[in-house]
Parts: structure tokens; C-alpha cells; sequence
């Protein structure tokens, strides 16, 4: 089969700049949904983390039923060691009164980004021991 230069026809600039604007509306979309899923298995994490530093407190308190006992240092070895008390951006503190109080106050490190502590504030308010939430922390009372 012959052809004759006129019958070959070449990409025109127009559907070459159609092809790359669909192809940067789809660079653009899967970069939206990988931050998006970071940042869900970032809080996932961080959530985890509390929710250990919860149990293992109230682990700890279980024979005296008070918290006083409970220090940063007991829950910290509990876990096995203060890397655990850790994130990416920085390290948890856990306070709790001297006195036979039945709460305590866990304050975050000072880093976390807004939508890693919102979501997981969200999840702990359903919590009913959890009394106080605030973006550096929360209270939790074992008396709720």
C-alpha cells in the first residue's frame, strides 16, 4: 500500500495539549488521594498510641484504683521504654496529681498537625472517662 504525503496526517498540537491536560487532572487526583490517606493512617497511628498510653495507665492503677502511682517513667518502662512514648513529633506527657486522684491528663507533642489531633479528638470524645479535649490533650477520669 502507497502513501502519498498528503493522506499522512501527524498529531495535531491541539490533542497533544488534550492528552496532557488529562494526564496532569490525573497526576493531580491520585497526589489529592495519597495525601488523604497519609494523613487517615497518620491519625490512625497517633490514635493507637493513645489508646495504649490509656490502657497501660489504667493497667497500672488497677490494684490501688488511683492513679497516683502512675507516672510518665511507670507507663513509659510499661510500654518498654520512652521511645515508645513517641511520635514523629515528639513525645507524649502523662500527668497525673499525687494525691488519690482517679484522673489523669495526657498533653500531646507540640507538632502534631491540626488534622491529625482533630480526628483523633473526634474519635475520643466518644469516649465517656475522657472529660476535657483540647488541642494539646485531654483528661481522662476512670470515676465516668
Amino acid at each position: 500500500m502507497l502513501f502519498s504525503p498528503k493522506s499522512i496526517r501527524g498529531v495535531t498540537l491541539l490533542e497533544i495539549m488534550l492528552v496532557l491536560a488529562i494526564a496532569a487532572v490525573v497526576i493531580m487526583t491520585s497526589v489529592k488521594f495519597y495525601k488523604g490517606a497519609n494523613a487517615s493512617q497518620q491519625s490512625a497511628a497517633f490514635l493507637e498510641q493513645v489508646q495504649t498510653i490509656i490502657t497501660v495507665a489504667d493497667t497500672l492503677a488497677q490494684g490501688a484504683s488511683a492513679y497516683a502511682a502512675v507516672t510518665q517513667k511507670a507507663v513509659s518502662a510499661s510500654l518498654g521504654g520512652s521511645q515508645y512514648m513517641g511520635t514523629q513529633w515528639g513525645s507524649f506527657s502523662f500527668n497525673a496529681p499525687a494525691n488519690g486522684a482517679t484522673s489523669y491528663t495526657i498533653t500531646y507533642p507540640v507538632n502534631v498537625p491540626t488534622a491529625i489531633w482533630t480526628a483523633v479528638n473526634a474519635q475520643l470524645s466518644a469516649n465517656p472517662r475522657i472529660v476535657t479535649i483540647t488541642s494539646a490533650g485531654f483528661t481522662y477520669d476512670s470515676t465516668q
